[in-house]
């Protein structure tokens, strides 16, 4: 039985022009580090994804906090009994 082919599974081949001394950067880059440019690549994406979720979720979570229901100083320090 053939597997589902998720997104997370699936590659795409990702056809990108440089500059060329952009190219030859990357490959200086990924010589000293011991990995291919298209693994340099990938690990940059990755990276600019995750960094991009992040941003996201920090940003929701600030309007979620803002969106909270206050309470003044007086009934907080009633209601924790200080």
């Amino acid at each position: 039985m053939r597997r589902p082919n998720t997104p997370e599974k699936r590659k795409a081949r990702v056809h990108v022009n440089l500059d060329g001394a952009v190219v030859e950067r990357l490959d200086k880059i990924a010589s000293e580090r011991g990995t291919s440019r298209s693994e340099l690549l990938r690990e940059m994406v990755d990276e600019l994804i995750e960094r991009e979720d992040e941003a996201r979720w920090l940003e929701e979570g600030a309007r979620g906090e803002l969106e909270e229901e206050t309470i003044p100083w007086e009934q907080a320090r009633r209601e924790l009994g200080v």
